[in-house]
């Protein structure tokens, strides 16, 4: 049970992490790219979009749509919020078996 605490931090610390990469992201497609960040549902955080803005947001990390961009900066972005998620998932997919 030892493994538990640190499971627990993190889950949250990851849960902060993601938020906080989330953000720049919205503000960056926002400033940069007014079109594309119209197009997504304008999925800033506490925008009152719901699920439709961030669900959007995952849909176009997921598909790699940054990579028909011409800016390296929401590039490098998305893919440390890929690679977050992707690690994210296989932590706790796995967790199971340490109990």
């Amino acid at each position: 049970m030892k493994l538990f605490p640190v499971l627990f931090a993190f889950y949250w610390l990851s849960v902060l992490v993601w938020f906080l990469l989330a953000e720049r992201l919205c503000t960056g497609l926002s400033r940069r790219h007014p079109l594309l960040y119209a197009a997504l549902g304008q999925p800033a955080h506490g925008s009152g979009t719901g699920l439709r803005g961030p669900l959007a947001l995952l849909g176009f990390l997921m598909r790699r749509r940054d990579r028909f961009m011409d800016d390296e900066e929401i590039a490098r972005l998305c893919r440390s919020m890929r690679t977050l998620l992707i690690v994210y998932a296989l932590v706790f997919l796995s967790a199971p078996a340490f109990f």
